[in-house]
C-alpha cells in the first residue's frame, strides 16, 4: 500500500487564502497518526468551505481522511467516507478517472478489513478492469490492484 502524503496548511501571505503543501513526515518518535488525522480533517473542512464539496482538491482531502481512518484501524469510518468520496468522484470526474479508481480501490481495502469479502472482490474487479484500460496492465497501480484482488479471492475460498 502507498504511504500517505503529509499535508501542511499554509496561509498565503498576500490573499490570506489557505493552501496546502506537501510536508515532511516528522521523525518516528514525534509522529502521531491521530494528530495527522485531525490535521487532515481540518484541511478537509477548509477545502469544503473555500472550494466546495465537489472540487477535486476537496475530494482528495476527503480521500486522505478516509485513508487516515483506515490507517488507524477505523475501518467503518474509512468505508463510509470512501463510499461517499467514490460516489462524488464518479459523478464529477467519471468512472475511469484515476482518482475515482483510487477511491474504489481503498473502499475495497476497507471492505476486506471488515470481512466483507464479496463486496471487496466486486470493487477490486471493477477497479482492475478500469485500471487495465486506463493505465495499462503493467502500471504499478494496476499491478497492486491485481495483487489485492488475488488476496481477496484467496480469502473468499
Amino acid at each position: 500500500m502507498k504511504t500517505a502524503t503529509h499535508w501542511i496548511i499554509r496561509v498565503l501571505p498576500i490573499t490570506g487564502e489557505p493552501m496546502t503543501v506537501p510536508g515532511k513526515k516528522p521523525p518516528p518518535d514525534q509522529y502521531n497518526p491521530n494528530i495527522e488525522l485531525i490535521e487532515l480533517a481540518k484541511l478537509l473542512t477548509v477545502s469544503e468551505q473555500t472550494l466546495g464539496s465537489e472540487h477535486p482538491d476537496t475530494l482528495q482531502s476527503s480521500h486522505s481522511v478516509a485513508v487516515g481512518f483506515y490507517n488507524l484501524g477505523r475501518f467503518e469510518d474509512a468505508v463510509r467516507l470512501c463510499a461517499q468520496t467514490l460516489e462524488i468522484r464518479q459523478r464529477v470526474l467519471g468512472l475511469e478517472h484515476p482518482d475515482t479508481l483510487q477511491s474504489r480501490n481503498y473502499l475495497a481495502h476497507g471492505y476486506l478489513k471488515l470481512g466483507r469479502v464479496v463486496e471487496a472482490v466486486r470493487h477490486y474487479e471493477k477497479t482492475l478492469i478500469n485500471r487495465e484500460r486506463v493505465l495499462g496492465p503493467d502500471h504499478p497501480d494496476t499491478v497492486q490492484t491485481r495483487d489485492d484482488l488475488d488476496i481477496a479471492y484467496r480469502l473468499s475460498d
